[in-house]
């Protein structure tokens, strides 16, 4: 128990030694300082599964829409606390702007503009497999139900935004998404908040990203992460 101490400053000696053109090094104090203890988490782990499907069974000539399933998102404070959503899509360089996801798979909620769409990886051809949108729905604060307010300037300002969709950056910056103030439309400090993602895909064509022959992984990634306002 007592060479290891000796050879530890042996060590520091010999570099001491052999370092005497420097006589000074920097270091550095690095933290983060938070208003107050948040957290947020996933339903299901945050995995949105698709299942297996059958190339055969889908479309080789047209997009094929799969529908939309849901997360539910947590968020506690130990006290309240102004908080927002933000998603960032790590899959960013694989959303093809052609490829347009329905919300609902088209039953309601119409088509979404095209800077909100999420990239679901490559195909072994190196073609983009689809994209995904994220509606955000069923809000509610400590206990009440409540829509949702989104900002896509920085939070400079906020408009009403019931059931709008995630913004994850390029052709326009990234969105917040939290909840109103009652009759406000300025962020509510919250304890306990929750909001239900709606997911919803579209993928290409068979033909397009050669399902016949290869086995196509959906690899959609996504980051939530929680801003202290």
């Amino acid at each position: 128990m007592h060479y290891l101490p000796k050879s530890i400053v042996f060590f520091l000696t010999l570099h001491a030694l052999h370092a005497t053109a420097r006589q000074s090094a920097n270091f550095s104090v690095t933290g983060t300082l938070n208003p107050t203890a948040c957290g947020v988490s996933l339903s299901n782990g945050g995995v949105v599964d698709y299942g297996e499907r059958v190339a055969a069974n889908s479309n080789a000539t047209e997009f094929n829409q799969l529908g939309s399933l849901t997360l539910e998102a947590t968020f506690t404070c130990l006290s309240p606390t102004q908080v927002a959503m933000q998603i960032t899509d790590n899959q960013a360089n694989s959303s093809n702007v052609s490829i347009t996801p329905l919300i609902d798979g088209g039953e309601a909620g119409g088509a979404p503009a095209d800077d909100r769409f999420f990239g679901m990886g490559l195909a072994p051809n190196n073609e983009p497999i689809g994209n995904y949108v994220i509606a955000y729905t069923n809000g509610n604060a400590d206990g009440s139900a409540t829509d949702s307010i989104q900002s896509s300037n920085g939070r400079s300002s906020w408009i009403s935004d019931g059931s709008g969709t995630a913004g994850p950056g390029g052709v326009s910056d990234l969105t917040q998404q939290t909840w109103p103030s009652s009759g406000a439309m300025a962020p509510l400090a919250v304890n306990n908040a929750t909001m239900t993602l709606k997911i919803s895909a579209a993928i290409d064509d068979m033909t397009t990203i050669n399902a016949a022959a290869d086995s196509i992984i959906f690899d959609g990634s996504s980051t939530l992460t929680l801003i202290y306002l």
